[in-house]
């Protein structure tokens, strides 16, 4: 027999409880902007427009001050900014 029969299984939390609910939701919303970003893509905007708008919107996720998108360049040359943003 188990030692833990009989035992109360403790009570989550309140604070983490709304951790959890927070973070599923920021989920919920990252999905959401990624899915959205997809949809532009699909239309044909222009690729500079996408960026931007991609830029601008993992930076206003992720709650970040400011955000680069770097243009990968050949092992000889180092990356370059090729898009930067700010909140």
């Amino acid at each position: 027999m188990s030692q833990n029969l009989g035992r109360q299984i403790p009570e989550p939390h309140e604070a983490s409880l709304e951790h959890v609910h927070k973070e599923s939701l920021s989920r919920e919303q990252q999905q959401a902007a990624v899915a959205r970003l997809g949809l532009r893509a699909l239309t044909g905007i222009d690729l500079s427009v996408l960026m931007h708008e991609a830029l601008t919107t993992m930076v206003s996720g992720l709650g970040a001050e400011y955000g680069t998108i770097l243009e990968l360049r050949t092992a000889r040359k180092a990356d370059i900014p090729c898009l930067e943003t700010s909140r």
